[in-house]
């Protein structure tokens, strides 16, 4: 009985661990799909956000969005970048399939965030162009959420 009742409850765990996996991963393509859907973007910002790309490697490009100095609490935040360049790397995200941070300018003990993603190197960078878009979201002090998209063209 007792094997019954452990091989029960592992069986459970794993199937509560699969279901909250695949809500996050349901959550992430959703957020992909309206990024992608989005026609105005944003230019108001309480912080600092800057998106550079730079060769890697003779065969790749890292792009580097870098979230910093924030002006306002800034609690739960989600953030996601995504490119139309065709590649089989999923986009890089924070706080939709892993935990949120905060970034408070009273205390800084998280100084920023970077999210890094490879793009294929086209050997000449004058060769490349890009459109990238950026989704934030964040919890204000007040409890609001703030929603903005961005848009990156190189």
């Amino acid at each position: 009985m007792k094997k019954y009742l452990l091989l029960f409850c592992c069986f459970g765990s794993l199937l509560l661990l699969t279901g909250c996996e695949n809500q996050q991963n349901k959550e992430y393509y959703q957020a992909v799909e309206e990024l992608q859907s989005v026609s105005t973007f944003d230019t108001e910002k309480d912080f600092q956000l800057e998106l550079s790309v730079v060769p890697f490697t003779d065969r790749e490009l890292q792009y580097q969005l870098i979230l910093d100095e924030p002006n306002v609490l800034m609690q739960d935040i989600q953030l996601l970048v995504i490119h139309d360049q065709v590649t089989d790397d999923i986009f890089p995200s924070l706080g939709i399939l892993d935990e949120k941070v905060t970034l408070d300018p009273e205390h800084m003990t998280t100084k920023g965030i970077i999210l890094m993603g490879y793009l294929p190197n086209p050997g000449d960078m004058s060769l490349f162009h890009a459109e990238f878009r950026v989704m934030l979201s964040y919890t204000t002090v007040d409890q609001n959420v703030i929603t903005r998209n961005y848009q990156y063209i190189y």
